[in-house]
């Protein structure tokens, strides 16, 4: 979907799964309808150097709160399309701005090498300020899910953690990033961090020792802008420079399924509240809509014995990029068939698929799946046996392997990879 005219630097969800709101360098703020994919409305900065940075939406789905370069927090009304409140104090430019869980604070920072907390009441009235001394940019921030405590992503590579009360720091300066921390979250129960940053890597943490937890998550060939929560708390998106959207198991950080692809850097990813959507947005002003089917849907035994095949996600605007199976349903001797295909999206059925064809340019490899899917056998068109070691063994638990949605198949002639 395009609207803006400038990189989409965030994204929202409002109204549950039916509005999107994004924010962008070009000075706007667009509100989005996903089911249509049309735009509702959207706002502009009154401010002459207001790039927005940030948004974060208050809970009553209404109001979002934006961060821009003209030293401003700013409260908008989306039902009535008006600037409700300015919250000035910064001394430069705000990258990130946050809403306490229970709405009674805003956390914003940027360039002023400290962080503005900013009391607001239930009527909506602003109350004292207050300000965390960082010495260092603030690029990133979020609350606790019980809102005492706030965590930070600094310019000297490092992430703090703060009391809100006390706006102390609580453990040591996690300094194991080589790069800026561009985004920072809690995990739902409130025990682990994971950062983003420059350094292309994700990285997980202990709450309470301040140390990493294992090695750091690689896989992104680009500066990591954005990091995303899903609702029930098991996977993290990422969005970088490397034009993609990639997932990660938040217990492990094993990379799962395959990467979302845009055509330019990917500044900004989104679950919406349910997780049937995830929203993203680039350097090109361009907002896609994805539905994900999360890992849970993978269902390795169907009651028959045999193994269901999926796809895990599915582009939903037209035109994205997908490299994905579709299943024909019409055969008549109660088999499907599957065939790559490029830009079609997976289809919606749970199919049982015993035989795959893929055709290249020199000929038709047929690959069969025996009842366990302990291995795929491959045969040539011409039924000729292959040798034993194009008989490929695959994990039963796809999910935890580094290619989790596809089998790599090794003919005498090629190696190709099939996507599930």
């Amino acid at each position: 979907m395009s609207g803006h005219m400038g990189a989409i630097s965030g994204i929202a969800f409002t109204a549950g799964d039916e509005r999107v709101v994004t924010c962008s360098y070009d000075k706007t703020i667009h509100i989005w309808n996903t089911t249509t994919g049309e735009e509702e409305s959207s706002l502009t900065s009154p401010s002459y150097h207001g790039r927005f940075n940030c948004i974060a939406v208050m809970k009553d789905r209404k109001r979002v709160v934006s961060c821009d370069d003209d030293w401003k927090v700013e409260v908008w009304d989306l039902e009535n399309l008006t600037l409700v409140e300015e919250l000035n104090g910064h001394r430069g430019k705000v990258y990130s701005v946050v809403v306490s869980p229970d709405e009674e604070l805003v956390a914003s920072g940027g360039e002023s090498r400290s962080i503005m907390l900013t009391k607001r009441f239930k009527n909506g009235q602003k109350g004292k300020q207050q300000w965390i001394e960082t010495g260092f940019h603030t690029w990133s921030l979020c609350f606790s899910p019980d809102g005492k405590e706030l965590a930070s992503g600094l310019s000297d590579n490092s992430i703090r953690i703060f009391q809100v009360g006390t706006r102390h720091t609580l453990v040591d300066p996690m300094r194991d990033h080589e790069g800026r921390v561009t985004s920072v979250l809690w995990s739902l129960d409130g025990r682990h961090l994971f950062s983003g940053s420059f350094d292309k890597t994700i990285r997980k943490w202990d709450r309470r020792t301040g140390r990493a937890v294992g090695d750091p998550w690689r896989g992104h060939d680009g500066r990591i802008h954005s990091l995303a929560l899903s609702p029930d708390g098991t996977l993290i998106a990422s969005a970088s420079s490397d034009n993609t959207i990639r997932f990660w198991d938040t217990n492990h950080g094993q990379p799962v399924g395959e990467p979302l692809k845009h055509r330019d850097s990917v500044l900004a990813v989104a679950f919406s509240p349910t997780g049937k959507f995830i929203a993203s947005g680039d350097q090109s002003g361009k907002l896609f809509i994805w539905r994900p089917q999360p890992p849970k849907h993978w269902q390795p035994e169907s009651a028959s014995g045999h193994s269901q095949l999926h796809s895990t996600l599915s582009p939903g605007p037209p035109g994205a990029e997908s490299n994905s199976i579709t299943v024909d349903q019409s055969l008549q001797d109660g088999r499907s068939s599957a065939g790559i295909d490029q830009g079609t999206a997976p289809s919606s059925e749970k199919s049982t698929v015993t035989s795959l064809a893929c055709t290249s340019n020199s000929d038709t490899n047929v690959f069969s799946a025996d009842r366990s899917l302990d291995a795929i056998t491959c045969s040539q068109s011409t039924q000729s046996p292959i040798k034993p070691r194009s008989v490929i063994r695959a994990a039963k638990a796809p999910f935890t392997t580094r290619k989790p949605l596809g089998w790599w198949i090794q003919t005498p002639r090629k190696t190709s990879i099939l996507r599930l």
